[in-house]
């Protein structure tokens, strides 16, 4: 059946000195790598995770100053337009009085110069009237001197 002879305890012990061997220089250094290299990983992981969510608070930061900034120059265009509207009003009330006022100076000035050519023409008048009142009598005083 089974001899036991020293053969067999030589491997036996051989093996079991082969397995501390292998234990010793090549499973302990390899699972203590493995482990610092998951640790390794797990702190990378980590350090992903934080990173993300300090990208997302400063995108979020940034979004909040863009509108911000929007709502900023949006102010600043309304109130440029405001201005600008007031401007306009302000433009277009002195240009109507301006009008308004060289309306009012052009009816006074045509108003005297209607006045003083009416005047003239009233002198004019009375001399043509005078001439015709002049021009008929005489012509009368013609006919009766004629006839008489």
């Amino acid at each position: 059946m089974l001899d036991l002879n020293l053969t067999l305890i030589v491997q036996m012990v051989s093996f079991l000195v082969f397995a501390g061997l292998l234990d010793r220089l090549f499973f302990r250094p390899v699972l203590r790598h493995m482990e610092q290299r998951e640790r390794f990983l797990q702190e990378r992981r980590t350090e992903i995770d934080r990173l993300n969510q300090e990208t997302r608070g400063l995108v979020t930061e940034q979004q909040q100053r863009l509108v911000d900034a929007q709502r900023s120059a949006q102010a600043v265009v309304d109130k440029a337009v405001a201005e600008a509207r007031a401007e306009k009003a302000g433009v277009v009330a002195a240009a109507t009085q301006e009008a308004a006022a060289s309306l009012d100076q052009a009816r006074k000035a045509l108003a005297e110069e209607r006045d003083r050519a009416l005047g003239s023409l009233d002198g004019e008048v009375e001399r043509i009237a005078e001439r015709i009142v002049g021009q008929v009598l005489s012509s009368d005083r013609a006919r009766e001197g004629a006839s008489a």
